[in-house]
């Protein structure tokens, strides 16, 4: 299994062309067609200096939009593995992969939209 998890990060590319080309990159990291189904969604509020639960979702890619905040993304068996993601940022998470979300701030909230796509 694959453990490579995945960072898009907004403003590279302006107007539909950028649409278009991140629909294609997400759809080739994560396998998934362009049109692929979204299995379910939340809004994960997350105060300043803490963090979700690990979670895994066994079946499906997950992915995380920050709406709001700075995002520390832990990942991986032992959660050793890590990446940052600021606002209008993508992470795609292949299926499989234990995770958690933490706020990098001490002071801002973070605001995080999980889509599970199949």
């Amino acid at each position: 299994m694959s453990e490579r998890v995945t960072v898009f990060r907004d403003g590279l590319l302006d107007g539909e062309h950028a649409r278009a080309f991140a629909a294609r990159q997400l759809a080739a990291v994560t396998h998934l067609p362009t049109g692929a189904a979204i299995d379910g969604s939340e809004t994960l509020t997350i105060p300043a200096g803490s963090g979700t639960v690990t979670r895994l979702e066994a079946g499906a890619t997950t992915l995380l939009h920050v709406a709001t905040g700075q995002l520390r993304l832990l990942w991986g068996t032992e959660l050793n593995q890590s990446a940052t993601a600021g606002p209008g940022d993508t992470v795609a998470i292949p299926a499989g992969i234990a995770f958690r979300a933490v706020n990098a701030s001490a002071s801002e909230g973070l605001q995080v939209l999980l889509l599970r796509v199949d």
